[in-house]
This record gives structure tokens, C-alpha cells and sequence, in this order.
């Protein structure tokens, strides 16, 4: 992206190290070296301070960096999707395999096995998504495209808090919800199961 190159120039334009601009602007020097290697993207604050600092417009700052983070958002939406696809089948299955499974084999170690991997899967599918959201900060860059195109941020900040402060409560929940399901239908067949001639 074209914003690290242009932080790079602007930050020796002015003589200043990494660690002379963090402190300019109040955040740690691995913060700018992120910035600087495409690590990382500045938040709207951020992004605010440099251009003043640099004497410049956010506009210029940033230009050609916005194609590249709608690619960017397109993409990990298509992610996303596709892991919380995986996630609902692989739950889906180990329902299916749990019912069905001990319905027609009884309690038996392959049965448990295959049960226990689709569980793993569905977990593997939550901490992908998570790692994807982390990674990439989706929200901050809606927030980026927001304020170029002149669109309140007010709503944004609001909505990625909440979402950041329910994401793991929700995961979890989620976790908890199948994990009951499940236990819960093979506890119903167990009598079928376990049935004493």
C-alpha cells in the first residue's frame, strides 16, 4: 500500500526516527514500524494526526491505498462467509453424527472420534474467523472508507465496539449451544441405546 511509503517519506522529510514520530503522535514505535512495513494500518484518529503533523490531507495520504482496501474488506467478507459457512456445516454434521452415529452404532470409539473431529473443525472454523477479523481490522478500514467519502463514523465506532466487546461472548455461546445440542440428543437416545433386553 502506498500509505506506508508515504508515512516513510513524510517521517524522514522531517528528520525525525520512528521512535521521534511515535511520540509525536502517541503511540509506540513498533506501531510505526508496523505502519512503515504494511503490518498494520492507522486508525481514522491516527491517520488525522499524521496529516497534520505532515501538513498534508488525508487524501493525500492515503491515495490509491483506498482500491486496495476495498479489495481488501471484499475479500475478507468472502473469508468470513466462508468460514462461518464451515463452521454451521461442521456443527451441523457433529449434531448428525452424534444422533445419528449412536443411533444406528451405539457409544463405539469411531463413532466418538468422528464426533470429536467435526467438534475440532468447528472450533478450527471460530478462531479462523476470529484471526481473520484480528488480522486485518475490517472495521477500522469501514472506518477509513467512511470518512474519505464523507460518511458519518459515529454509527462505525459504535457498532465495532459493541462487536468487539460480544465476539468471544457470542463465540462462545455459540460453542456452548452446539456442545448442549449435542449432548443433549445423545442423552434422548441413550435409553434407545442402552436398552437391557
Amino acid at each position: 500500500m502506498e500509505l506506508s511509503k508515504q508515512i516513510k517519506r513524510h517521517r524522514v522529510a522531517l528528520g525525525l526516527s520512528q521512535e521521534g514520530l511515535a511520540e509525536k503522535i502517541y503511540v509506540s514505535r513498533q506501531t510505526i514500524s508496523n505502519w512503515e512495513t504494511d503490518n498494520t494500518y492507522p486508525d481514522v484518529e491516527n491517520l488525522l494526526l499524521l496529516s497534520s503533523l505532515f501538513d498534508t490531507t488525508i487524501d493525500e495520504l492515503i491515495k490509491g491505498d483506498v482500491e486496495a482496501m476495498e479489495k481488501t474488506i471484499a475479500n475478507d467478507t468472502a473469508k468470513l462467509k466462508i468460514w462461518t459457512g464451515a463452521f454451521l456445516a461442521s456443527s451441523a454434521a457433529a449434531v448428525l453424527a452424534l444422533v445419528g452415529g449412536i443411533w444406528v452404532f451405539g457409544i463405539t470409539g469411531p463413532v466418538i472420534a468422528v464426533i470429536a473431529a467435526l467438534y475440532v473443525l468447528a472450533i478450527a472454523c471460530c478462531v479462523a474467523c476470529t484471526r481473520i477479523a484480528k488480522r486485518n481490522d475490517v472495521m477500522t478500514l469501514a472506518e477509513t472508507l467512511a470518512f474519505v467519502n464523507g460518511a458519518p463514523l459515529g454509527e462505525l465506532r459504535a457498532k465495532r465496539d459493541r462487536t468487539r466487546a460480544r465476539r468471544w461472548v457470542l463465540i462462545a455461546l455459540t460453542f456452548a449451544l452446539t456442545i448442549a445440542l449435542g449432548f443433549g440428543l445423545g442423552f434422548a437416545m441413550a435409553p434407545h441405546v442402552f436398552t437391557i433386553a
